[in-house]
C-alpha cells in the first residue's frame, strides 16, 4: 500500500527542485505529472487501470529527455476461478491477478514542433522496468522501448498533457503500459 503513495512524493520531490533549477539558471527543463494507466492484463481488452505518475528532466539545448515514472495497477477484480474439474490433465497455476507495481527509468530523444501558443513533443527511446509486485517466477526487470507525444501550452514551460506507450520485452502480463497524463512542465 505505500507503493501508492510513490508518484506523489515523486511530484513533491520535482516541485521542490524547480526553485533551485531557476536559481542556478540551468538550461535543464524538469516536468512532473500523474494520471490514468491502461495496462496489459493478458488480453486484448483493457481490464486493467491503475494509476501513474512520473518526473520528467529534459535538457534545452540537446533533444534528450531522461523519465522515471511509477505505474500502479490494483488488484484484478474482473477475473472469475472457478474449480477445476477432475481429469488426468492439471489446471496449471491461477493467473496473477495483481496488484502490479513497476518503476520505470526511460531515457529518449526528443523532436518539438513549435507552433503559435504551444509546442509538440515527440519522443523514442529505450526503458527498463522494476517490477516490484509480479507474478510468482517471473523476471523482476525488464528492458523495454517507449513512444509518446505531449502537448505543451507554452514555448519553454506550461501545461503537459502526454499520452505515452511503454512496451516490455517479457511474455508474461503486463507486457505493455499506456499512461495518459497531465502535469506541468517547469
Amino acid at each position: 500500500m505505500r507503493f501508492l503513495h510513490y508518484p506523489f512524493v515523486l511530484l513533491l520531490g520535482a516541485v521542490s527542485m524547480v526553485g533551485a533549477l531557476y536559481a542556478q539558471d540551468r538550461p535543464v527543463s524538469l516536468a512532473a505529472g500523474g494520471g490514468l494507466l491502461f495496462a496489459d492484463d493478458g488480453s486484448t481488452m483493457l481490464h486493467s487501470r491503475g494509476i501513474t505518475g512520473f518526473v520528467r528532466l529534459s535538457w534545452r539545448r540537446f533533444p534528450l529527455i531522461l523519465d522515471a515514472s511509477v505505474q500502479n495497477v490494483p488488484r484484478n477484480r474482473g477475473i472469475v476461478f472457478g474449480p477445476c474439474p477432475p481429469s488426468a490433465f492439471p489446471c496449471g497455476p491461477a493467473p496473477f491477478t495483481g496488484p502490479t507495481n513497476v518503476l520505470t527509468l526511460a531515457p529518449a530523444i526528443q523532436a518539438t514542433q513549435r507552433v503559435p501558443v504551444a509546442a509538440w513533443l515527440f519522443r523514442f527511446g529505450p526503458s527498463v522496468s522494476w517490477l516490484a509486485d509480479r507474478a510468482e517466477g517471473s523476471h523482476p526487470v525488464a528492458a523495454g522501448v517507449r513512444a509518446g507525444v505531449s502537448v505543451r501550452n507554452g514555448q519553454q514551460s506550461g501545461l503537459l498533457i502526454s499520452a505515452d506507450y511503454f512496451r516490455l520485452f517479457r511474455t508474461e502480463p503486463p507486457a505493455w503500459f499506456f499512461p495518459i497524463t497531465i502535469g506541468w512542465q517547469f
